[in-house]
């Protein structure tokens, strides 16, 4: 069984993109390719991956502005690449949420060390278990932080958790809301999941571990 993460790779460069997918894969990791953001964010939630390798100068866009969103609305280890060496470009990447920087050309042995260190601090994360206090709507993360629920979040938290990581389809929550299978009710749906990950983020800087099972519902991330 292959224990080894599952990367995203992210640059506008062909060439240095293929090289590197093709130098991972043959260490046994599992990646999945893209060529720019509206790629990746078509795609993120989706994802069975584990850390993305994103660069930071694509053509014509910047990965920093996205930092935050990628931070606040996954639970992905973010691993920043760039062709430049800029002591200001580093700090603001790792003050905007990335976990590494690497200045190109990448050491593949550096990156391969830097990708399992944090695999394995992610998966200790990941693997410690959130609560669900069920009188008084409150969801408890692995650091002991609490975070009140409204009567729609607690259905849908109660739900994914009851689901222990299989999908829970967006007609079966909405119905457990009391709510028609509506394109307004399911677009409401996401904007309920996108709150709820945020007002978590913002109480405590931690990520609630939900996974989009694009064009079905939701589920847990597993661990």
């Amino acid at each position: 069984m292959n224990n080894k993460a599952k990367l995203v790779l992210v640059d506008d460069d062909q060439d240095f993109l293929l090289s590197l997918k093709q130098l991972l894969e043959y260490s046994d990791y599992q990646v999945t390719p893209f060529q720019n953001l509206k790629q990746l964010m078509e795609n993120v939630h989706s994802l069975d991956a584990d850390i993305l390798i994103l660069d930071v100068n694509l053509e014509e866009e910047s990965s920093l502005d996205l930092l935050p969103t990628l931070r606040e609305e996954t639970s992905l280890g973010l691993i920043l690449i760039s062709g430049s060496k800029a002591y200001e470009t580093r700090v603001k990447s790792l003050e905007l949420g990335a976990d590494a920087y690497l200045s190109k050309p990448i050491q593949i042995r550096e990156l391969q060390a830097i990708v399992n260190s944090l695999h394995q601090r992610l998966t200790h994360k990941r693997s410690q278990s959130w609560t669900l206090d069920h009188a008084s709507w409150v969801i408890t993360s692995p650091a002991a932080h609490h975070h009140e629920l409204t009567e729609n979040e607690y259905i849908f938290v109660n739900m994914i958790m009851e689901a222990d990581g299989k999908p829970v389809t967006k007609e079966q929550l909405l119905s457990a809301m009391g709510k028609e299978d509506t394109q307004e009710e399911a677009a409401n749906l996401q904007v309920l999941v996108s709150r709820l990950r945020k007002k978590v983020s913002k109480n405590s800087g931690e990520h609630l571990p939900i996974r989009v099972y694009r064009g079905l519902g939701y589920g847990l991330t597993p661990t």
